[in-house]
């Protein structure tokens, strides 16, 4: 579940136009299964502080994703040039200027080890964008890979 969600993240911050997220969702806050929270107590609709400690990597994660995509806002976010194209079923390939994004919605590694014309990966699941020239040669399981010319 964390791996979706994280994905899913990648999705909304790396797509194009203004990004929502619930409040929560950054550290998967679930509302106990309620549905329909509306006439439900606090104990339900308020959003517990201590699921960032627990979820930490989820939350890195989109601190990660926000920050590269304030950094990069030309690229993401108002991009009418942005393509993507369904390399196969739940794999897609995201291009928007310098950089290429690999989304694998699969339970199933995908390879990408002959994909040529990027030099450097970004990581952002620190919480701080980082690059590296060691490039990946798959993409995770319900995960996505960022290249960079």
């Amino acid at each position: 579940v964390r791996a979706q969600n994280k994905l899913a993240a990648a999705y909304v911050f790396l797509s194009q136009g203004t990004p929502f997220i619930n409040g929560g969702q950054e550290f998967m806050r679930d509302k106990e299964g309620d549905h329909n929270s509306y006439e439900s107590d606090d104990t339900i609709n308020g959003i517990n502080l201590s699921y960032k400690e627990t979820h930490i990597d989820v939350y890195n994660t989109y601190k990660g994703l926000i920050a590269f995509r304030k950094a990069n806002s030309t690229v993401f976010g108002g991009n009418t040039s942005a393509v993507a194209e369904k390399v196969k079923d739940g794999v897609t390939e995201y291009k928007a200027g310098d950089y290429c994004v690999y989304f694998n919605a699969t339970s199933a590694d995908y390879d990408i080890s002959s994909v040529t014309g990027y030099s450097n990966a970004i990581d952002v699941s620190s919480g701080t964008p980082t690059e590296s020239t060691t490039l990946p040669t798959s993409v995770p399981a319900k995960g996505f890979v960022i290249l960079k010319k």
